[in-house]
Formats: C-alpha cells, structure tokens, sequence
C-alpha cells in the first residue's frame, strides 16, 4: 500500500509542474465538452421515450430525466480518456522520464496512424461495456470493478508500447495482471473524483509511467 501511496503523491505534484499547465488547461477543457456531450446525447435519448400517454411517465421525466442525464454523462464521458491522453502522450511521458528517470532507456513515440486504431477500439469497446453496465453502477464499487480492468489494460499498453514490441507488451500485462488491475482501478477513481477527472488524462498518463519504472520495467 506504501509503493501505492508513493505513486500517487510524485503523480500529483504534476498539478505544480509549470510544464503541464497549459497541458492541464486543454485536458481540462476537453473533458468538460466530453462531458457535456455525453450528458446532452443522454437527455436527447430521455427525450425521445414517448412518455405522452402517461402524465405519472411525464412528471418522473420532468423530476428525474436531467439527474439521470447528468448521471449517464458523468460515467460515461471517461472512455474517451484514452483520445485525449493520445493526444498528449509523447510530451507527458517524455517530461517524466527525462526529469525523473534519466537512466533509464528513453521510450520511443509510437506512431499517431499506428495507435488511433487501437484507441478508437478500445473507446468503442469501453463505451458498449459501460452502457451495457449503466444500471449496475448504482451498486456501489461495480463502476470500479469494469473500468479498472479497461482502463489498466489501456493505459498500460500506451506506456509499455513506448518501451517493447506489442507482441512482449502483452506478454509483460499478462505477467503483471494484478498490478495492472490495480492502476486501472486507482485510475477510474480518479475519473470519477469531480475536477480531479477533468485532468485525469493527463495525471494517470503521468501515474502510469511512474508505475512503469518503478515496477515493471525491470520485473
């Protein structure tokens, strides 16, 4: 629980590192028009029920339906976490391992037209899942369980594409699947932590290349 705790303090003095304000502002301005998205496609879609035959349907729309559009959008809007993290990978990742791991074997970019694919799976996936899972969430912990898996998988294989080929990366995620899980799951809470998640992309960028170094790479 230690190295845990350790991780996540280096990863939030990033909040004080002139290098990422401007990178925060973008993350933080995206995020919040992903968000407002989602929670406006989801009112959209609350809106289409034909509730006009029933004037109880019609009350509990009026009463209910903005709470549950913000609802949908507020769990729904991290998977496109990935997208925005693409974005800013190289920088962030790069920062971290020249001011924090100057020994270490620098990683090299892989290729926007080689990881938008891969990406725009994943955030497909992710989105299907978590509409799939949307009820459950009001199961406390069940949010947490789905999205730690997706988005340690994810972020892990961003970071350690940098460092291998995928054929070993994969190999690498397999041989640390608990530690993965567990980054995934601190991940998704910070995706749900309010203002925290507007940075999110760019703290748990930063969160997993400390993890890279200081757990995985040389296991």
């Amino acid at each position: 629980m230690a190295d845990w705790l350790s991780l996540l303090l280096r990863t939030s003095r990033a909040v004080f590192d002139p290098f990422f304000l401007k990178l925060l502002l973008l993350s933080a301005l995206m995020c919040a028009a992903g968000f407002a998205a989602f929670a406006g496609l989801a009112w959209l879609g609350i809106s289409w029920l034909d509730l006009a035959d029933s004037w109880w349907a019609g009350w509990l729309f009026r009463w209910v339906g903005p709470g549950v559009a913000v609802f949908a959008g507020y769990f729904l809007f991290p998977v496109v976490f990935p997208l925005v993290t693409l974005l800013f990978l190289e920088p962030v990742a790069a920062h971290i391992e020249r001011r924090h791991y100057p020994e270490a074997t620098p990683g090299t970019a892989p290729s926007l037209k080689a990881e938008l694919p891969n990406t725009l799976r994943f955030v497909a996936l992710s989105l299907l899942i978590n509409l799939m899972a949307l009820p459950w969430y009001l199961i406390p912990g069940v949010y947490y369980i789905v999205n730690g898996y997706l988005f340690g998988r994810e972020y892990f294989e961003l970071i350690a594409l940098r460092h291998m080929p995928a054929r070993d990366m994969r190999e690498k995620r397999l041989d640390h699947r608990g530690t993965v899980w567990m980054a995934g799951l601190l991940i998704a809470v910070m995706f749900t932590v309010p203002f925290v998640n507007l940075v999110a992309p760019i703290l748990a960028t930063v969160f997993m290349v400390h993890l890279w170094h200081r757990r995985v790479r040389s296991c």
